[in-house]
């Protein structure tokens, strides 16, 4: 069983009762539910165990409703772990994967929060699975990646300046993730983890990239 097993009945429950936009894996939270007037934030764990409720203790204040989805088993959950839940204001949803469906067993209450989840979301939040693996995921760093990757092979194609691009061209080509895009972009693009793919130098006091040689273009 996986984490993101537990996904697709919670955010049925959360559209059908709680009335909720949601979304799968924004900032570092599992499931986010958007509803009118109040956010919702779910984690996902496949058990009950400190580390989930070291977890959820850090979420707190960050939504007005904050839960742990845990699948539904014959043992009940502990009494000292519900108790806990419960004292910070974290409620329990139980997910019964062989109908499947998901509910609420235990309300935690309200948080006080003034933090903006709607800000947080977009249209990849929107299509995400919650509880998936960080190194399966679909983000905007892996999609902007992707575009100068194949920008850059296809740049290399034209034999245009042995296949050098300056970073205001790829400015101009490629729209990123960043809100501060020229610096954040040099930055990243210079990364020891990035050159494996890439390689830079500065033409006439502008810095430029090209695609090594040989790199096979995978997202």
């Amino acid at each position: 069983m996986k984490e993101s097993d537990l996904f697709l009945p919670v955010k049925k429950m959360l559209e059908n009762d709680l009335f909720c936009e949601v979304h799968g894996e924004v900032l570092d939270y599992d499931v986010v539910g958007i509803g009118k007037g109040y956010n919702v934030i779910v984690e996902l764990k496949t058990s009950m165990s400190l580390q989930l409720l070291d977890q959820v203790t850090d979420r707190c204040g960050k939504a007005d409703y904050v839960f742990v989805a845990v699948p539904k088993r014959t043992k009940p959950i502990s009494r000292v772990a519900k108790r806990y839940l419960k004292s910070i204001k974290v409620g329990i949803i139980e997910v019964d994967l062989d109908i499947p469906s998901a509910s609420i067993v235990q309300w935690g209450g309200r948080q006080r929060t003034e933090y903006k989840l709607e800000d947080k979301v977009n249209d990849r939040t929107r299509s995400a699975i919650g509880g998936v693996a960080s190194s399966e995921m679909r983000t905007d760093y892996k999609d902007t990646l992707y575009k100068i990757k194949v920008y850059l092979k296809r740049y290399s194609r034209m034999n245009i300046n042995d296949g050098w691009v300056s970073i205001e061209d790829l400015l101009h080509s490629i729209e990123t993730h960043y809100k501060n895009p020229k610096p954040s972009l040099v930055a990243t693009l210079q990364k020891e983890w990035n050159k494996d793919w890439i390689e830079t130098k500065v033409i006439d006091g502008v810095r430029h990239f090209r695609l090594k040689k040989g790199v096979k273009i995978e997202y």
